[in-house]
């Protein structure tokens, strides 16, 4: 074998691991998406953070806003949800929709979760099997005169 169809063979391995990780990731949501409560909350905080990426590039700004909220049985919540690039989606004192965990109500996201961050790593993870394929079966087979 050469060595590009050696390449190939380790991205369809790690593009299979990958493809794996991002089933699960997405069978986890699917759960959650499914089993979840939902609850009005609050936004009490936005924390904005700035990430430098050398003299190349912006410096990205990343906001995270907490929010506080009541579960089912009354019971009152505070809890960071996920840092958003967007500084219109959240502002202090906004109402924003939830979804948690009934069990585990700390486990909380905002509605507008969705699959576009798992449908992405998927699709990566079968570009890279398919790149494998690709590199093992054509690179190195030259046609006989």
């Amino acid at each position: 074998m050469s060595s590009l169809q050696w390449i190939g063979v380790g991205c369809v391995f790690v593009g299979l691991l990958c493809v794996l990780g991002s089933a699960r990731g997405m069978w986890r949501r699917y759960v959650f998406l499914n089993h979840s409560v939902p609850a009005e909350g609050t936004v009490i905080d936005i924390k904005e953070t700035v990430a430098s990426w050398g003299k190349t590039r912006e410096p990205t700004v990343r906001y995270t806003p907490t929010v506080r909220y009541q579960d089912a049985s009354g019971q009152t919540h505070e809890h960071r949800l996920a840092a958003t690039g967007d500084q219109k989606r959240f502002e202090v004192g906004a109402k924003v929709h939830l979804l948690y965990q009934a069990n585990s109500p700390e486990n909380v996201v905002d509605t507008t979760t969705g699959w576009q961050d798992v449908t992405t790593k998927l699709i990566a993870s079968l570009l890279l099997v398919g790149l494998g394929v690709l590199l093992y079966s054509s690179i190195g087979t030259t046609p006989k005169p």
